[in-house]
């Protein structure tokens, strides 16, 4: 049977860890940690959404469609950002997860040139050497000697519109990194699920969660959830918390 995520029942673990912080500090932080851990992984899914969609762009624009290499150009430059945010930037609003400690030292290094690039190309203006050694851009200003209407300085720019080794090197990195993520966010559940359940208060923990059941669609404040949520494989990455004798249960009537 297919479930409508937007409209079945859940349990808004992020606002119930808000009230459980009070009296429950150790659940509050470890479903926040998962939280994080799942956050991120959105991110890193984007990111890799939007590098495997590059060759289709450059596709599109070798078929005379104009609009398509800026897209591919994008889709690079919000990547990387989706990337390092991911990886790196730290944030009020949610944890980091250091992926470079589990990396080889070869992914530690594409990682690290994603950081630079970022830094140096992307969120600011400068030359952005890829992994190749290949610059993101290249500007020369020059005068040119030979013009017939008479000399005019002129700017020779170049900005990379697609990059195919970059690209998939990029997606490979970004299919590991998703794996570390996978496995964290398995021993961050696992953590947190036996927090829950073998809690010494857990008949208070339980009246505090169910407080918060309530609907996808109405967590997010959306009337038009379903559109807002990601298909496919993507809702695979929810949190469920199983039934057992007396603990809460969610199931369609």
């Amino acid at each position: 049977m297919t479930v409508n995520i937007a409209t079945a029942p859940v349990i808004d673990l992020l606002a119930a860890a808000e009230e459980l912080q009070a009296d429950f500090p150790t659940i509050s932080r470890k479903i926040k940690r998962l939280s994080d851990c799942h956050s991120i992984k959105v991110d890193l899914n984007i990111a890799l959404d939007m590098i495997a969609s590059c060759p289709a762009a450059s596709r599109a624009h070798d078929a005379g469609l104009e609009w398509a290499q800026h897209a591919s150009m994008a889709m690079m430059h919000s990547a990387v950002v989706f990337y390092v945010r991911a990886t790196k930037s730290k944030s009020d609003h949610r944890g980091t997860l250091d992926l470079r400690a589990k990396f080889s030292g070869d992914q530690r290094n594409f990682h690290d040139q994603l950081v630079a690039l970022r830094d140096d190309a992307v969120a600011h203006f400068g030359p952005g050497p890829l992994p190749s050694g290949f610059t993101f851009h290249d500007e020369k200003l020059v005068l040119p000697i030979d013009r017939q209407d008479g000399s005019s300085v002129m700017m020779v720019s170049r900005r990379t519109a697609f990059a195919p080794d970059f690209i998939a090197g990029f997606r490979n990195h970004l299919s590991r990194a998703l794996i570390l993520v996978q496995r964290e966010i398995q021993k961050r559940e696992a953590d947190a699920l036996q927090e829950l359940t073998d809690n010494p208060e857990r008949d208070s923990v339980e009246a505090i969660l169910r407080k918060h059941v309530t609907t996808a669609a109405a967590a997010m404040g959306r009337a038009d959830a379903p559109s807002v949520f990601l298909s496919g494989g993507r809702q695979g990455s929810q949190t469920v918390i199983q039934s057992d004798a007396g603990w809460i249960e969610m199931r369609r009537s």
